[in-house]
């Protein structure tokens, strides 16, 4: 356990409850530490490179867990398509809109909560449950569900928000919807991006083949007692054979003895495991077995040479659901695209090597004209100088020894700046609460009143610094940067912060925020 400076170790390790230690973060990743394993997690826990083994015989319950809306402030609402269908629809952020699909098949919106939630100062991000996924209806299209039925509904969604185009992010199984998206409408999409994306086509790229690499053999028996019924294996998916509440026990209790191995490098905690049985794999009768065959069934290899959209192909070097070939396959099918392999992630890139994934993305979604998110004032150099001389005039006159980061709107820092005096392990922390703040679209102090008014779940969120001095920097309704301040108590650190944005807003001439405005 870390004791970090300047007061902050009563807020960063939450109290002590029922003997329970929660403690954030904020030291050099685990690879750097031990000089042993190649991927490190956001917070404390074992990877599947430690292989632990946690067996469990009997069956075990679904803890009721809440949903991470509650917890984030999302509203959501439901956009009719025709037809009398329903699909929930959630918007976070501003800027260009980013489209947001899901994979499994038959995986909700719910899987990218909290993590993708750092995309928002990048775009308008628009988390969607297909039909018959999640909170969307799941009436049954004629001929099944399909990769073909799923892409009309999305550009039906596309129209009912009002948008001429948008940029599209395709996740897992959600890759292959994306990419015959944008073949069916490419006028429509601004921009691809295929995160550990699967391919609509028959090509080789190892899917599945090494998923079991770190599961014991023990582990892989009992996951294969659990999936099972009256002795048959079967899928954990709502089918004739599984009912939702068989398929929720099945996915709780499979994870709970390994099976998470297949898909994350770092093992869930019990209640991400509960949130993903209740509200992520959740679908209607018999989608998975349909969408799966649909997609399949589907070999696009002769049209992407029509594929004129930039796209952003990333790949986590760990991603175990394929062959470790995969990214160079990806490379030969698609010449033209920006292939990015982040070394220390796996399946879910967002969560294992967040800072390269929303760096890789920020910079991609900030290239050419339609995506830019630098019209207007931009957070550079000078302008960061100026941010940071007025922290740091207002700390000399209090007489205290700080640090200050300025990150701009997608998460590079703009200037780091140490004073005299001011102890090293602060650089990291002020760094920290800038990226927090930028993330969460919210100063840290938020973040803290959270979790001193007792909300300590939150802490499992990735990213979440809840410690005064992180703000992030409102110009109208861009968001174009964060501040962090460490040294000093959390107090303190906000009232440099604070004196950071009065000195920005005055080179500007413009009334910064550290709030997001308020919807009209």
């Amino acid at each position: 356990m870390r004791i970090l400076p300047g007061g902050e170790f009563l807020v960063l390790v939450a109290p002590i409850l029922g003997g329970l230690f929660f403690c954030l973060r904020l030291a050099e990743p685990l690879a750097a530490q031990e000089g042993t394993w190649p991927v490190s997690c956001q917070v404390e826990r074992p990877t599947i490179f430690d292989r632990p083994v946690e067996l469990h015989e009997g069956v075990l319950s679904v803890p009721e867990v809440p949903r991470h809306e509650d917890a984030l402030g999302i509203e959501g609402r439901h956009v009719e398509i025709g037809d009398g269908v329903r699909i929930w629809v959630e918007e976070v952020g501003e800027g260009p809109p980013l489209l947001l699909v899901s994979g499994g098949p038959g995986t909700s919106h719910h899987y990218f909560h909290p993590s993708l939630i750092p995309a928002a100062s990048l775009a308008r991000l628009i988390y969607v449950d297909l039909r018959g996924v999640g909170l969307s209806d799941g009436i049954r299209p004629d001929g099944g569900y399909t990769v073909e039925g799923a892409v009309k509904d999305l550009d039906q969604v596309r129209e009912a928000l009002g948008l001429s185009s948008w940029s599209v992010l395709g996740y897992s199984f959600g890759g292959t919807v994306a990419q015959l998206y944008a073949l069916e409408y490419p006028t429509r999409v601004e921009r691809l991006v295929l995160a550990s994306s699967t391919v609509p086509m028959a090509v080789d790229l190892g899917l599945g083949s090494r998923q079991r690499d770190y599961m014991s053999a023990r582990e892989i028996e009992r996951v294969g007692e659990v999936y099972s019924v009256n002795g048959e294996g079967v899928v954990p998916a709502h089918s004739d054979l599984v009912s939702p509440e068989a398929q929720r026990s099945m996915l709780y209790n499979g994870f709970r003895n390994g099976d998470w191995k297949r898909r994350h490098i770092c093992k869930m905690s019990d209640d991400e495991i509960a949130r993903f049985a209740r509200y992520e794999f959740v679908h209607a009768r018999d989608y998975y077995s349909e969408m799966v065959a649909s997609g399949q069934a589907l070999d696009l290899r002769s049209r992407i040479a029509e594929l004129n959209v930039p796209t952003l192909i990333i790949e986590g070097r760990w991603d175990l659901a394929f062959g470790a070939g995969k990214a160079e396959r990806m490379r030969e099918l698609y010449p033209r695209a920006r292939v990015v392999v982040l070394e220390e992630a796996g399946h879910t890139l967002f969560e294992d090597d967040p800072s390269g994934f929303f760096g890789t993305l920020g910079r991609f979604m900030a290239s050419g004209p339609s995506g830019s998110i630098n019209d207007g004032r931009r957070l550079g150099r000078s302008a960061a100088r100026s941010a940071a001389e007025g922290a740091r005039e207002f700390a000399m006159a209090e007489g205290w020894r700080m640090v200050f980061a300025v990150l701009d709107a997608a998460g590079d820092p703009v200037l780091v700046e140490r004073m005299d005096g001011a102890q090293p392990a602060s650089v990291e922390i002020a760094l920290e609460k800038a990226r927090a703040a930028l993330a969460f679209q919210r100063p840290t102090s938020q973040m803290q009143e959270w979790v001193v008014g007792g909300s300590l779940h939150l802490l499992g969120l990735p990213g979440i610094v809840p410690v005064e001095g992180g703000i992030p920097i409102w110009d109208g309704t861009r968001l174009v940067g964060a501040i962090g301040v460490s040294g000093a108590s959390s107090a303190e650190d906000g009232r440099a912060a604070q004196a950071a944005l009065d000195a920005l807003s005055a080179l500007w001439d413009v009334p910064l925020s550290l709030h997001a405005p308020r919807p009209q």
